[in-house]
């Protein structure tokens, strides 16, 4: 039986390394768990967490075992993450969110860089720190993260990244940066399979796409598999998709050999209509995946092509509007990596929390910042959320 009502949550923050000596008043796994509180009430860099902890000093000597006689300062909190290993606090937390995420065969897991575009240090003329994410659309939640030392190493860092996640039987997909045959080979390798974006980076490929596609749609290929999305009136456009498909890829891969186990490839077409100022617009867009097509059918293709951008809208997007991802002014060292690494834990957390209100579909659709600012208030629901996916 747990000594504190955060037992297991402590338990999990054991398995990360300590870079401090050992005599230190505050234990790691203490630390690390004010922090991840701090970050759910709001708190955003160094000062803020030290003085959450401060002003909640009682509440914490009970649930965490906090000295009665002290609190960790600014300095005690910046001095540990300049040094902590991010990539132990990364695998820490991949961990847990294994433990929320429910696995299954064909989820869509969509991979994206993000930079965190105020932590440059003029100083030191250090470049801002830039991660990939791999998102997990289904579950809402993102799976890890892995730093980069600048945007053009993302090709190199997916394999890693890949390395320290269970995709088995997902669906990995990417957008055209990263349509090379190495990152395939990793996603094939990882037992997943993959959905690549095809644009002009790959000249020769993207032009044997579009007039295969330009073809083939002209003619009415039978063997061209074929759907059409809902239209879309949102926003104040028409946005109308359709999408086809083909498994009949042998005389691609005799002109562009060396991509693993390439079964499929798959067109896009999106119709803009702008409803104030009547503007249309066509697009096509293609893409190379090792699903059959005529297994998977174009009408999940089309899904799962659109779902890729969940990352933005769902990841991206809420770290900058509800935790100020971009305006975050941690520069030095590790500091950086770590505490994004808590911000998108905490992320992971307030999505899956259930806040309390009058009816299900108020609290269902509670803004992320709504949730953080309940945890501010309520200690009940701060710790529902934090320890919403540690039941054992």
């Amino acid at each position: 039986m747990d000594v504190h009502p955060l037992g297991a949550v402590l338990r999990h923050f054991q398995a990360v390394p300590d870079p401090r000596r050992f005599n230190v008043t505050y234990t790691l796994p203490q630390l690390l768990s004010c922090t991840l509180m701090a970050v759910l009430c709001r708190c955003d860099d160094y000062e803020e967490i030290a003085g959450w902890v401060e002003a909640r000093h009682p509440w914490l000597v009970q649930v965490l075992g906090l000295p009665r006689d002290r609190t960790p300062c600014r300095k005690t909190f910046e001095r540990l993450f300049r040094r902590l290993d991010p990539a132990a606090l990364t695998r820490c937390f991949i961990h847990l969110t294994a433990r929320l995420a429910e696995a299954s065969r064909g989820r869509l897991i969509a991979i994206d860089g993000k930079t965190l575009r105020r932590s440059f240090d003029h100083a030191h003329r250090s470049l801002p720190i830039h991660l990939v994410h791999a998102w997990d659309h289904a579950n809402g939640l993102m799976l890890g993260q892995i730093a980069v030392d600048d945007k053009s190493n993302e090709i190199t860092a997916v394999p890693a990244l890949l390395e320290l996640l269970d995709v088995s039987g997902a669906v990995v997909s990417l957008d055209a940066m990263h349509c090379q045959k190495d990152t395939a080979r990793a996603i094939r390798k990882a037992r997943a399979d993959y959905l690549l974006a095809v644009k002009g980076n790959q000249k020769a490929l993207h032009e044997d796409l579009k007039l295969f596609f330009d073809d083939a749609i002209e003619q009415g290929d039978p063997l061209l598999l074929h759907a059409v999305a809902e239209p879309d009136n949102s926003h104040g456009r028409l946005d109308e998709r359709r999408v086809w498909a083909s498994g009949e890829v042998g005389w691609l891969r005799r002109r562009h050999p060396d991509w693993t186990d390439l079964r499929g490839i798959v067109c896009v077409e999106g119709r803009r209509l702008d409803l104030a100022t009547a503007s249309h617009s066509v697009q096509r867009r293609y893409y190379l995946t090792s699903l059959d097509p005529r297994q998977t059918g174009a009408a999940r293709l089309g899904e799962l092509v659109r779902g890729h951008w969940s990352i933005e809208n769902n990841l991206h997007w809420g770290l900058d509007t509800s935790f100020g991802d971009d305006a975050a002014r941690v520069r030095k060292d590790h500091g950086p990596a770590n505490l994004a690494a808590i911000k998108r834990h905490a992320l992971n957390l307030v999505k899956r929390s259930t806040p309390q209100a009058s009816t299900k579909l108020k609290a269902r659709r509670m803004s992320l910042k709504s949730r953080r600012f309940r945890c501010s208030l309520k200690d009940d629901y701060l710790i529902q959320t934090l320890t919403g996916g540690d039941r054992e």
